[in-house]
């Protein structure tokens, strides 16, 4: 396909450059008449460049650096057509005229459309050559509630996956940019205002005005370093003009949050069903059923609980957001000052997020040519949370594990302690113990876990306009982030059902993040020798970040609760241990140029060069150079296209960059040690060090098209993109016999090839009804196309399975984090797993199933493509939104359930186990009471595609004569619905499953909080 089109965009050069291609659209028998004239914009000012076309044939000129023009006419031409970016085309009747002089009217949709490219320069959508997404805030979160910036960018661009790690209030997304380039960290860079922010978790998305998201890396290039794995930049809101009056916008909502899907697990009924069919098979083979209670008499059945546990521990919960922003001009300051409150309780106990925020924006002239841009902001983030993901949180795993036979409380009322060792039993009915999965209430009951976040930011920017071409800025900015965490378990004694905890426990952490960051560049626009434009910004770039963290844990506290208890509690000093503090520091230096040029705004050049040099590396290694280069062709602009009156524009563009990526703790080039174990007993530990690591490199190469039809009435943008990753940084696994952590080294290669597209409809029905329908589309193909001779990189494991093997390898020629395990081929007579034997050690197959060579690839936990689909749609006031959004192809572990542990719960596809009665079917035998069977195989991994209904919202606005009584601007009610529907084959509770802090970790489920559903109510005035 690429060589197709750059083949195609040769041919359409070579074509566009021909004399006789006019006559070859059609050949014209005339005399000719000369007519000239003068093109103007509104205000009087020429305008070069214009094209002049005698419609419906070939013939047309460009006009001069004076605006002026001169044409030869055929004899049955009718009238002329003007065209040029950022105006409206008109069609003009010749008649007996010679001489137009015309004035072109501003399109004020097209010159709405610019696109933020960095640094101070901006582009016309039109002239931009790379891939860069534009969302406008206004659109996605100015009409809706969106408690998270990050749920703005899903579905919004192509290839570009967000996904909830949680559905715990406040939990992290993750964020993934065309495919996973890195098995290191692969988080987008992202910029607020163009300063480096870690994440958006302290964004208020109401202070954000527009989204852009670079995709290739000739739009990400200009920020080098990091900007490997593509850049997200933030736009926060100001006043529009300078002379805007005072507005205030005041937003309220308030909703009422549900669970989702309560998954496909027994229930009560069908899992003592589930263990008499176990017991019944054990008895027909011949084998042991000494130990078990004997199977469950259809009395019994009908008296035991039906519980579900993932319904006793969530409840319906509010949530409710508040923001008021004020814009306008004051003696000559344009300002804006928002203010949110955010309150989001979780559907499960114990587990909520609220965030308070405050933004000042303000950009004023303090001299004729310098302009002074502030931008403060406070965040404070407070989350409550609880352990997940994990076999071993003993919570989420026991919520999926833990059979319905067995209920919430006991008689007396205390919680039911189903892990009795003897004597356990529910209403006269004998059941076996399960000490492995506790009752998840007592852990909501008496823990509580607090991570509260401060965040303060602010940057100041200087431009001094040195002549009408140059202008010099200068900024600072300072960001710094504290997150104090808390988690406590308290003591507790429920002496009937034998729960007891006799000693309670705390733990105390600190984190700091501070980053500071100095720019100085220079811009120059210049239009040279009336048809040549250029814009050029040269500059460089200091960033410095900083991370400190302390934390202290101690048992046995006079306290048992959670507000009031502290270290000064502690009966006993001698039992806090004091984690031993840890600092880090590194600083990038940069300096870097970009030249955007066009020819008569038809011929698109975009040069990027920039050099970056990190304290992460060692000398020899520090500095990394990343170009890129970018081109197009507005095929539209040529005269000879203008035969084709129902394009509105047709650009061909490819770019193709290098990246970098140095994502990595610091001093990994120096020998160095780490301290173990407590203040005061210290044991020292040699880190294994690589003077030789040195930048990631990620080359990207892309080739796009942008199709404008009919007015502007349909949109398409396509997209074929290569990114090769090299040099990769990993810490790359040592030899086992050596005793020492893995060091970081640049160890793979990773090849991602994929194609995006956006589609776009919007029209008018009878001039009442305005609508749009929006469709885009991304595929990525992910592979290690080298190692470097190492060994493969392990990912996931959980003990869930047999001997707790790793569950993902990334190996070359395969994904990154495949999943890797037995193959079953089937089922022998007496319905056990038949393992496919792959090989043996001669290298073929030995007859003996071994994990050593008969384990394979299984599963790849990224989707074959996403897409998202959008409309919007409006009549006499009222409004409507929908956004869907879908995965398909993506794998997930569902290793949410205790396999290797006897009488844990099971899915509902054992309902269709094999038995001497069922004999075709591929479920494995039942086993209720046995741990066999649960070697990692494909047999555990299901398809985790889906599409979800992320959002429906119904709005009125009252009647701009209705309102002018009350001096409202505009009032509107609206109703969301959010998470609504979601159709999918996985039996867990949410197919929304992230990474677990590694991309070598994602898609295993080891027990996900649940995303919720919600419906929410909601109030926008402004004044």
């Amino acid at each position: 396909m690429k060589k197709l089109l750059l083949n195609l965009i040769f041919c359409m050069v070579i074509i566009s450059q021909s004399e006789s291609f006019a006559a070859a659209l059609g050949s014209y028998d005339f005399q000719q008449n000369g007519v000239s004239g003068k093109v103007t914009d509104s205000d009087g000012e020429a305008l070069p460049g214009v094209t002049v076309i005698v419609t419906g044939t070939a013939i047309g000129t460009i006009t001069d650096g004076e605006g002026s023009f001169s044409i030869e006419l055929p004899e049955d031409a009718s009238s002329l057509t003007f065209s040029f970016v950022g105006f409206e085309t008109q069609k003009i009747n010749i008649e007996n005229r010679s001489v137009f002089d015309i004035a072109l009217v501003e399109d004020v949709d097209q010159l709405e459309e610019v696109v933020i490219t960095g640094y101070g320069q901006t582009q016309n959508k039109y002239l931009v050559t790379t891939s860069i997404t534009s969302i406008k805030a206004e659109k996605l979160i100015g009409d809706r509630p969106i408690p998270r910036l990050e749920q703005a960018i899903q579905g919004s661009s192509p290839s570009v996956i967000v996904i909830q790690e949680s559905g715990s209030p406040g939990a992290p997304q993750t964020i993934r940019m065309r495919g996973v380039g890195t098995a290191g960290d692969a988080t987008p860079l992202m910029l607020l205002n163009g300063f480096q922010i870690p994440d958006m978790i302290f964004m208020n998305p109401n202070d954000a005005s527009e989204i852009q998201v670079f995709r290739d890396a000739a739009a990400s290039s200009i920020y080098g370093a990091r900007g490997g794995n593509g850049v997200i930049n933030i736009q926060t809101r100001q006043a529009e003009a300078d002379d805007e009056p005072l507005k205030i916008d005041f937003k309220t909502s308030y909703g009422v949050q549900s669970l989702a899907s309560a998954g496909e697990h027994l229930d009560g009924q069908q899992y003592a069903q589930y263990y008499n069919d176990s017991y019944l098979y054990l008895a027909r083979q011949g084998l042991s059923t000494t130990g078990l209670r004997p199977p469950f008499t259809d009395d019994e059945i009908s008296r035991l609980p039906n519980t579900t546990w993932i319904e006793e521990i969530s409840s319906d919960a509010s949530i409710q957001d508040h923001h008021i922003g004020v814009t306008g001009t004051q003696k000559g300051i344009n300002f804006y000052v928002g203010g949110g409150y955010l309150n989001q309780e979780g559907i499960i106990g114990n587990t909520d997020f609220s965030r308070k925020s405050l933004t000042l924006n303000l950009n004023t002239k303090v001299l004729d040519r310098l302009e002074v841009s502030v931008l403060g902001m406070y965040t404070g983030n407070d989350r409550r949370f609880i352990p997940e993901n994990s076999e071993n949180s003993r919570l989420m795993s026991s919520v999926a594990s833990l059979p319905g036979i067995y209920p919430v409380y006991a008689e007396s009322g205390s919680p039911f302690n189903n892990g009795l060792q003897s004597g356990l039993e529910y209403d006269d009915i004998p059941l076996f113990s399960i000490a492995e999965f506790g009752n998840p209430i007592v852990g909501l009951t008496h823990s509580e876990n607090l991570a509260a976040t401060n965040t303060y930011f602010g940057n100041i920017l200087l431009g001094y306009q040195l002549t009408n071409d140059f202008k010099l800025n200068t900024s600072f900015g300072h960001f710094t982030r504290k997150t104090d965490t808390k988690g406590f378990f308290e003591t507790f004694d429920y002496p009937d059902q034998q729960f007891t905890n006799v000693t309670n426990s705390l733990n105390e952490n600190s984190f700091e993040e501070t980053y500071w960051q100095w720019e100085a560049y220079v811009s120059y626009t210049k239009t040279l020798f009336t048809n040549h434009n250029l814009d050029v910004v040269v500059g460089t770039s200091v960033l410095s970040n900083e991370l400190e963290a302390s934390g202290r844990s101690g048992i046995n506290f006079s306290v048992n609760s959670f507000d009031d208890v502290s270290f000064d509690n502690i009966i006993d000093p001698s039992l806090i241990n004091n984690a031993i503090p840890s600092a880090q520091k590194n600083t990038t230096l940069s300096y870097y140029g970009r030249a955007n040029y066009n020819f008569k705004e038809k011929y698109l050049l975009g040069l990027t060069m920039r050099s970056d040099g990190s304290s992460k590396f060692g000398p020899d290694n520090r500095w990394g150079f990343f170009p890129s280069v970018s081109a197009g062709w507005l095929v539209s602009n040529e005269s000879f296209f203008s035969k084709l009156d129902f394009v509105s524009l047709f650009k061909l563009r490819g770019s193709w960059g290098i990246n970098g990526n140095d994502r990595i703790a610091p001093y990994q080039f120096l020998d160095r040690y780490r301290l173990l174990g407590s203040v005061g007993s210290e044991i020292p530990q040699r880190q294994d060090f690589n003077p030789g690591v040195k930048w990631e490199e990620i080359s990207q190469t892309n080739i796009g098209l942008d199709v404008d039809l009919f007015n502007n009435k349909v949109g398409l943008t396509f997209d074929y993109y290569i990114k090769q990753t090299e040099d990769m940084l990993i810490d790359f696994p040592n030899p086992g016999f050596t005793g020492l952590p893995d060091p970081i080294r640049n160890s793979a290669s990773v090849r991602n090839e994929g194609i995006e597209l956006i589609l776009l409809y919007r029209d008018k029905v009878a001039d009442k009804v305005n609508f749009d329908i929006g469709f885009n589309f991304g595929k990525s193909e992910n592979e290690i196309t080298a190692l470097n001779g190492g060994l493969p990189l392990t990912g996931a494991n959980t003990r869930v399975f047999r001997d707790a093997p790793d569950l993902s390898f990334s190996d070359a020629g395969d994904p990154i984090a495949s999943f890797y395990g037995f193959r079953v081929s089937g089922l022998d007579n007496a319905g056990n797993p038949i393992y496919e034997d792959i090989s043996g050690p001669d290298g073929v197959p030995d007859g003996e199933i071994d994990a050593e060579f008969d384990r394979t690839i299984i599963g790849n936990p990224y989707p074959d493509f996403i897409y998202g689909i959008t409309l919007n749609a409006d009549y006499a006031g009222f409004d409507i939104a929908a956004f869907i959004f879908g995965s398909k192809g993506n794998d997930i572990v569902n290793a949410s359930q205790g396999y290797g542990f006897a009488f844990s719960n099971r899915t509902t596809r054992v309902l269709d186990a094999w038995s001497v009665e069922n004999t075709d079917s591929q479920v494995f035998r039942p086993s209720a009471s046995e741990t066999v069977n649960h070697e990692f195989s494909d047999y555990w991994i299901e398809d985790g595609s889906y599409m979800r209904v992320k959002n429906i919202t119904v709005g009125y606005t009252l009647p701009e004569g209705v309102l002018e009584k009350f001096k409202v601007e505009k009032l509107r009610f609206y109703l969301s619905g959010n998470n609504l529907f979601t159709i999918t084959d996985y039996s867990g509770f949410d197919p929304e499953i992230g990474a677990n802090n590694d991309p070598r970790d994602v898609g295993v489920d080891r027990g996900f909080y649940p995303q919720s559903k919600s419906i929410i109510g909601g109030l926008q005035i402004s004044f």
